[in-house]
Parts: structure tokens; sequence; C-alpha cells
């Protein structure tokens, strides 16, 4: 039984490491809005997306931690462009933060 849980989590691990290594370097793909109902390499990046949420709530600490790299990544990456547009239209970001 306690093999059977090892081997889950290193295939978990392995598939955790791919999709975040993926994503890297296409997040820019995910990142544009489905043109036609038929994009169906867009579909599966976001089909790819949603097993990463699943597979970061996976109970095992290494698996986390891989997820967790990506999601500051992924999330300083949206930070930076909304503070670069925010930016670019003259607004003031910090008059926008909640007191």
């Amino acid at each position: 039984m306690e093999r059977i849980h090892h081997l889950d989590s290193v295939f978990v691990q392995g598939l955790s490491l791919f999709f975040t290594n993926f994503f890297r370097h296409h997040i820019r793909v995910i990142e544009q809005p489905i043109t036609r109902p038929s994009d169906e390499a867009h579909i599966a990046l976001l089909t790819g997306f949603q097993y990463l949420v699943s597979i970061s709530e996976v109970d095992d600490d290494n698996i986390f931690k891989i997820c967790l790299d990506y999601w500051h990544l992924l999330t300083r990456d949206l930070y930076s462009i909304d503070q670069t547009q925010a930016q670019s239209h003259g607004m003031n970001v910090l008059a926008l933060t909640r007191r």
C-alpha cells in the first residue's frame, strides 16, 4: 500500500513539473481570449491549467512547493502587467488600494 502511494506521488510530482514548466513558456497563450469555440489548442491549455489547480490541492509538501513556485510566478507577472497598464492610463495605483 505504501509503495502504491509513493508511485502515485512520484507521478503527480512529475505531472506538476511538466505543467509548471510548460505554462512558464506558454502563459501568454493562456492569457489570450478564446476567439473561436473550436480553438482546441487554447482549450487544451486551459484544461491543463485546471489540472494544475487540482494538483495544487494534493497533500504532498514537494508537490505543493512546485505549484506554489508557479503560482508566485504567475501572480507576480499579472501584478506587473496590472501596474504597467495602470501607469499607462495615468492611474495612481496606490490610491486604488484598500486602507
